[in-house]
């Protein structure tokens, strides 16, 4: 293959396989699992995979602070990055018994 092609394909390559990690990170999962995926099977592959997985149910581990939107662990209660103390989850009220 020349060069003149090669070099192109492979810049090609590694931002669809960024952006694949991107879109995999924003539904919840590792963002360097899915660099990984995307680089060394097909960026293109991986997308589908993402795409078929869906949501993460394992989202609750992080979340952003509701101050300065940067990404934190769930159980944390005061932001690493701002430094405010977060508002604790309230408990959901048990359902209404039907009678």
């Amino acid at each position: 293959m020349d060069e003149d092609v090669l070099i192109p394909m492979l810049v090609a390559w590694i931002i669809f396989a960024l952006l694949v990690a991107w879109v995999a990170d924003k539904r919840g999962r590792s963002f360097n699992g899915w660099l990984d995926v995307g680089l060394l099977l097909s960026p293109l592959l991986a997308l589908i995979l993402v795409a078929v997985l869906g949501q993460s149910t394992e989202g609750s581990a992080f979340h952003s602070c509701p101050f300065c939107a940067e990404r934190i662990k769930s159980a944390a209660t005061v932001c690493r990055f701002c430094g405010r103390d977060l508002p604790q989850p309230q408990p959901l009220p048990p359902p209404p018994l039907v009678r």
